[in-house]
């Protein structure tokens, strides 16, 4: 009886530390500020593609897709993507079949607009082609 007594205690004890412990280490990610749709947009791209990528609620892109007019092309096939977030810089570094985007910048207050650079490499065959697009923002929807 007493070893039941004092099992029980050392239980009702250590549950909750154990539970703070699980729940410390289950607060978001910083990457989450990207879940949700958000808008690629370049200075040299006069808008005529719409480019939208979709990130999961860990931050991980899951989606690109080009939409002009009435046709909408999605790409779920993401071959490897690694999105990073440190206070307001934002990284993301991505590749699906045929083409790699790398994009760097730094994301306002409200946590809306990510202003920076893309870096897109494309893959044809043994060809590997590095196109910088320059400035560029992401602006959620």
């Amino acid at each position: 009886m007493k070893k039941k007594n004092m099992t029980r205690q050392l239980v009702l004890w250590l549950a909750p530390i154990f539970l703070a412990a699980i729940l410390a280490g289950c607060g978001p990610r910083p990457e989450s500020v990207l879940e949700g749709t958000w808008e690629l947009t370049t200075d040299d791209d006069p808008g005529l593609i719409e480019t939208l990528l979709t990130f999961n609620h860990w931050g991980r892109l899951t989606e690109i897709t080009f939409r002009k007019d009435m046709v909408s092309i999605t790409n779920d096939v993401i071959l490897s993507t690694k999105s990073t977030v440190v206070g307001n810089a934002v990284s993301l570094d991505t590749s699906v079949p045929g083409c790699s985007l790398i994009f760097k910048g730094t994301l306002n207050e409200a946590q809306t607009v990510i202003a920076g650079t893309v870096t897109m490499e494309l893959q044809i065959s043994l060809l590997n082609i590095t196109i910088d697009k320059g400035a560029a923002t992401l602006t959620k929807h």
